[in-house]
């Protein structure tokens, strides 16, 4: 089995955050994490001479790549060492191209510098930031075999579920003089030899890709020192303050995207109020809140600039010049009975529509990710034909568009010559059609406006025994509003034409502090509550027990999961019904660290891997230093990183019954209780 990471960087560029290199560093790193493998991967650029010194310094292979900006994405390309001046020449090619981090090179491009890539080794960014489209790594048929992934996370998941390419889980690391900035990451290969052929034949068999020296998925290093954990859940035992809380401290800080429940960090929202706990409800989800209504706000941009008043009185208007115009038909002269005095001005087309869909099949054309899906049902040399097609037509009518635009321009002039001349009175410009157009949209809007106030429940999520849902309706009182958008603005006036959808969104316009982008929510009541299994709002004791559940079930969203004893604030019937689950459900797909001195937690969750913290005081320094023992559960004994053991039994006992006498004392007691005849 050889150890690999083949994502280091040595030179700082404009995609880097700047660092020196140090070789110390970089030597520490690989005896540290002992590696038989590297390559020096730096963004599009191979500086061949420290390359050279590296291989010198370092008595592991080393070998030559390059992290090209590729795509939109980052592209790994990774030689052998038979001809580095040749590999020189061409990634100098790439440094030429790329002078900013928004520059790329294409596919055709790649080919073009280097020729046949069978040669090299190509591992895309895909399940890490910035990735390469999938569509172009599959147009490279077999010679991609691998995908770079960012999080032990995706590493699981893709391993277990991608069927074309392996997932490949390096450092990313700076090697550089602050530590602080050092990363980690590896993988192991099944290979006898160290060079690129051997590589590139286990990627050919997944079962060749591991992430531990066994031979196994089960334990992954947690930080740059080697230190291992398991990928599924470990449970931290040991005494009061032997450094359980120091190691996740430790975790976090050696790790991103790390959701990390601190012990008593719920306690804060186990005393609030209903009031609170609602309000804050509704603040963390606000964004599903507008994504229902999205819809809603969109119809209220629609109508919001539509002053029918102005419509009426033009209306108004047009009928009094059109009944005097009517009088004075027999004073009429010879300028006012001229066809041009009371000719309408020529309607333009809207261009919306044709534009619209322009676009879409613009869309449809240019769109990379579904391009596979696109073209096993529509032909491209068609979807192209069609969209010159609409192009013309748009052209067309935009030409006849400028024509009427000219042509209204030469009436409009005219008229304005003849009224000079005339004595009559000319008919007021009127556009009925835009009347009706307008009342139709106010007369739906107050019809919906209607609709969104009627009372309804949604169901968002369900976490253990509880569901998060939504309760909308209309409003009774003008101070449930104002609670509602936390305004200090007077809204009786305003409220006073809440019946009617239109009238009231021309009050809400004259308040000026309430934003335009907050009017949907002065239409509808929203409120957000916690029900428990028998559909009752949830207790004090519940919204605690809810807020944990949340907690953890969000974690999801996080690469790594530590919680810090989590018995400190609930019974034990909660955390074995509700938490436990939760938590093993989600160390299927993430690691988990979870500190607990509970035997309901502890054992009653059946973790994957043990670590216990002894506190001890190093005999030279005097200084307090926490020892870390691991293994299986099954295991007999617990071992220290220097080979120190301690049976796991007694670790157990100690830890989660208080001693083995104490258990035996209960066990006794319990036995009483359930010998007793009724």
């Amino acid at each position: 089995m050889k150890a690999v990471d083949l994502h280091i960087h040595t030179v700082a560029t404009f995609s880097d955050s700047q660092f020196t290199f140090s070789m110390e560093t970089l030597k520490d790193y690989v005896k540290k994490m002992e590696l038989d493998i590297i390559a020096i991967t730096n963004h599009n650029i191979f500086d061949l001479e420290q390359f050279e010194l590296i291989c010198n310094s370092l008595d592991i292979k080393v070998l030559p790549g390059i992290e090209i900006n590729f795509e939109k994405g980052h592209l790994l390309l990774i030689s052998d060492t038979v001809n580095l001046d040749d590999f020189n020449d061409k990634c100098n090619c790439i440094t030429e191209k790329i002078n900013s981090q928004e520059d790329y090179i294409t596919k055709d491009e790649l080919i073009k510098i280097f020729g046949h890539l069978d040669k090299y080794l190509l591992i895309p960014h895909y399940l890490k930031k910035p990735k390469v489209p999938i569509d172009i790594i599959r147009s490279f048929s077999d010679t991609i075999l691998a995908i770079e992934v960012g999080s032990i996370k995706d590493f699981i998941r893709e391993y277990k579920d991608n069927e074309k390419y392996v997932p490949l889980w390096f450092s990313d690391m700076r090697a550089c003089t602050d530590n602080d900035k050092c990363k980690y990451g590896r993988v192991y290969f099944d290979i006898e030899n160290d060079d690129l052929t051997s590589i590139k034949l286990a990627l050919k068999d997944k079962t060749k890709i591991r992430l531990s020296k066994d031979e196994s998925n089960f334990l992954f290093p947690i930080d740059n020192n080697g230190f291992q954990i398991s990928t599924g859940l470990n449970v931290v035992l040991g005494a009061r303050s032997s450094g359980k809380s120091h190691l996740l401290d430790y975790i976090e800080k050696n790790n991103v995207n790390v959701k990390y429940l601190k012990q008593f960090s719920l306690l804060d929202k186990k005393e609030e109020n209903a009031k609170d706990f609602n309000i804050r409800l509704s603040k963390e989800n606000s964004l599903q809140e507008e994504s229902l209504f999205k819809e809603f706000k969109e119809v209220i941009n629609e109508v919001i600039d539509i002053n029918i008043s102005i419509s009426k009185k033009a209306i108004e208007d047009y009928i009094k010049s059109l009944i005097k115009f009517a009088t004075e038909a027999e004073r009429r002269d010879t300028f006012s009975r001229a066809k041009l005095y009371t000719e309408s001005l020529l309607k333009e087309k809207s261009l919306n529509n044709i534009d619209n869909l322009i676009q879409s099949v613009e869309k449809i054309i240019t769109n990379t990710e579904y391009s596979s899906v696109i073209s096993s049902y529509l032909d491209m040399n068609d979807l192209k034909k069609l969209i010159v097609k609409l192009a013309k037509i748009a052209i067309s009518c935009q030409r006849e568009n400028i024509l009427k635009k000219e042509a209204n321009k030469v009436i409009i002039s005219i008229k304005d010559d003849l009224q000079i001349k005339s004595t009559s009175n000319r008919i007021k410009e009127i556009d009925f059609r835009k009347y009706i157009d307008d009342k139709n949209k106010i007369d739906k809007f107050n019809d919906i406006c209607e609709l969104v106030k009627l009372e309804r429940s949604k169901e968002l999520q369900k976490t253990g025994k509880f569901k998060l849902v939504m309760n909308t309706g209309a409003y009774k009182k003008v101070g449930e509003i104002k609670n509602r958008i936390s305004t200090k603005d007077a809204l009786s006036n305003a409220f006073k034409k809440y019946s009617t959808g239109y009238d009231y969104l021309q009050e809400l316009k004259k308040i000026e502090g309430i934003a335009r982008s907050e009017y949907y929510k002065c239409y509808v009541n929203t409120k957000f509550d916690v029900v428990n299994n028998y559909n009752l709002s949830a207790s004090g004791g519940e919204r605690a027990e809810y807020n944990l559940l949340n907690e953890i079930r969000s974690a999801s969203e996080y690469d790594l999961l530590l919680i810090d004893e989590p018995e400190s604030s609930f019974d034990n019937l909660f955390l074995k019904e509700e938490v436990n689950k939760l938590i093993k459900n989600i160390a299927k797909k993430m690691p988990v660290i979870l500190v607990t001195h509970n035997n309901t937690v502890g054992l009653s969750i059946t973790p994957d891997y043990i670590l216990f913290t002894l506190r001890k005081v190093d005999e030279k320094t005097k200084k307090i230093v926490f020892e870390i023992f691991k293994g299986k559960p099954d295991s007999e004994f617990l071992v220290s990183s220097n080979g120190e053991c301690l049976l796991t039994k007694d670790i157990l006992m100690n830890s989660l019954e208080a001693g083995e006498s104490a258990y035996k004392s209960r066990r006794a007691i319990y036995e009483l209780y359930q010998n007793r005849k009724s």
